[in-house]
């Protein structure tokens, strides 16, 4: 058996307004394949879809997209790799402050 990371969107409806909003989740499944491991998903996500109502009545719809990621986790020492993106910190420039002469009177 493997280990997989999955990304899962779910879009998700509010009755009140046209505009969905989006759920994306990070799922670890263990499957022999790839393609049994979207089947698993695929059963989960359909089992996570619902219709429910919040606090305030309003219909909410849950409701599964796809799977917009599926990566094999491979092992070394114990540790298995995920993910990784380098982040490029871009210093702004100081603002320019002039000293200005206040008038209390």
């Amino acid at each position: 058996m493997k280990l997989y990371t999955a990304r899962l969107l779910f879009r998700v409806q509010k009755e009140n307004s046209q505009t969905p909003d989006f759920d994306e989740q990070l799922i670890v499944v263990r499957a022999s394949t790839a393609k049994e491991a979207r089947n698993h998903l695929k059963v989960y996500a359909s089992k996570e879809s619902e219709t429910f109502a919040n606090k305030q009545g309003h219909l909410i719809h849950w409701i599964f997209e796809e799977v917009t990621a599926l990566q094999e986790l491979h092992f070394q020492n114990s540790i298995a790799f995920a993910n990784s993106r380098t982040l490029e910190i871009i210093k702004k420039p100081e603002p320019h402050v002039l000293p200005q002469r206040i008038n209390l009177n």
